[in-house]
């Protein structure tokens, strides 16, 4: 099953062992004094599931089993969480074996912050540029005399040169940055890792968690659907 689970008891006392780690299978069993526990469930190619379980505290209000599922993880879950922050959905499929996807998201995501803030100082130039172009405009209007008007017509020229060449280069730099973001989210689908789990299968994945005499035994059971 290659289930790791890590099982962190709250509140230790002194002598408690606050971390267990060990990876469970149909007949693994993890004794534990009683106590309230954090389980963190792991597997390659599924979401990591954490949840609380007491232990032994009271058979009248403890539920004997506590019933939880690993959802597999998905390309298309990858997809809208990159689309929503870049680089979040190369995280998502990173993991031990697949350590370069988060370095692929780390990546996509200092790309957009970096092209974001250039966008932003881009527009804000171009905004600039703008009024010192509509002022050297108004000026040139207000010419009477020949040369005045000449000199100035020469002035509002540059200005409306600069102002669309800022405008340019504004308008590019939104482009990368949209084509980054838009392209974190389909990266994080087509370079989606398999994980060893059939391409066409959904499915979940049960733990059965006996939670009497302070003793912990998982049940694992499969269920794809191919």
């Amino acid at each position: 099953s290659n289930v790791k689970a890590d099982i962190e008891k709250i509140n230790p006392g002194k002598f408690d062992e606050k971390i267990i780690t060990t990876r469970l299978d149909r007949n693994a069993e993890q004794k534990l004094i009683a106590g309230d526990y954090k389980v963190t469930l792991r597997r390659s190619g599924f979401e990591e599931k954490t949840f609380q379980a007491s232990i032994g505290r009271s058979k009248t209000f403890v539920p004997t089993a506590l019933q939880t599922e690993l959802n597999p993880k998905t390309a298309t879950k990858a997809f809208y969480k990159s689309l929503f922050i870049p680089g979040s959905g190369q995280w998502y499929t990173s993991e031990a074996g697949y350590e370069s996807r988060s370095y692929v998201g780390w990546g996509f995501t200092i790309a957009a912050v970096g092209l974001g803030a250039a966008t932003v100082s881009t527009w804000s130039d171009f905004s600039d540029k703008k009024d010192v172009y509509d002022s050297a405009y108004k000026t040139y209007l207000a010419q009477k005399l020949i040369e005045d008007v000449n000199t100035h017509r020469q002035i509002a020229e540059k200005k409306n040169q600069d102002m669309f060449s800022s405008q340019l280069t504004a308008i590019i730099t939104t482009g990368l940055f949209a084509a980054t973001w838009i392209g974190s989210a389909f990266e994080a689908k087509v370079n989606f890792p398999l994980y060893g789990v059939p391409v066409s299968s959904s499915g979940g994945f049960d733990i059965g968690l006996n939670l009497t005499e302070g003793r912990i035994t998982p049940r694992l059971s499969y269920r794809w659907n191919i």
